[in-house]
């Protein structure tokens, strides 16, 4: 069975994951700091798992402090 990828709106993305501004992911995306979104339909989405992976990413308390 194939890995399915779930594709996040900005409402589930702000709900489920992170608590950022739409305009402050719209800077980090375009710094290349954050995943960038998909178009379909119409309306705009992010790949949950490349969320997920950006989130693994960032540093812990421990290593911000170091």
């Amino acid at each position: 069975m194939a890995n399915k990828t779930r594709l996040l709106t900005y409402a589930e993305l702000k709900a489920e994951k992170i608590k950022l501004a739409r305009s402050t992911l719209w800077n980090l995306e375009r710094e290349g700091k954050f995943p960038l979104r998909r178009v379909h339909g119409g309306r705009v989405y992010w790949m949950e798992s490349e969320i997920d992976e950006w989130l693994a990413k960032l540093p812990t308390k421990q290593e911000q402090v170091a």
